[in-house]
């Protein structure tokens, strides 16, 4: 089964397509170094299949609801908090982060949201 990682943007910020590209770099760097500290050997297998990547919407309440199941089911999840220094205010929850992880554990939990 292949690995890949999936960013929920917060739609409720109402994010520019620039703010929102540069959340998700966040999280994919951070998430990545913490796989690599975690789990070797699945951030290298995340590497040689070519980095599988989604980017979806949802509101924050559902993001939180995403969050608690993944934590659940053992599925790498973490949200960004913005520093608010450009479009929304400080400690605002940008983007959360899921995997890299098997794509069978991913699916069920983003299977009603859209695409950015």
């Amino acid at each position: 089964m292949s690995l890949k990682q999936v960013f929920i943007v917060n739609k409720d910020l109402k994010m520019k397509p620039g703010k929102i590209a540069s959340q998700c770099s966040h999280a994919a760097v951070s998430s990545f170094l913490s796989m690599v500290e975690k789990d070797r050997k699945k951030a290298e297998k995340w590497l040689r299949e070519g980095q599988k990547k989604i980017i979806l919407k949802a509101s924050l309440e559902d993001m939180k609801k995403v969050y608690g199941k993944a934590k659940k089911l053992g599925v790498f999840s973490d949200f960004i908090k913005d520093a608010g220094l450009t479009q929304v205010p400080r400690g605002s929850l940008t983007v959360l982060v899921l995997g890299p992880e098997e794509e069978k554990k991913i699916d069920p939990l983003i299977k009603d949201f859209k695409l950015v």
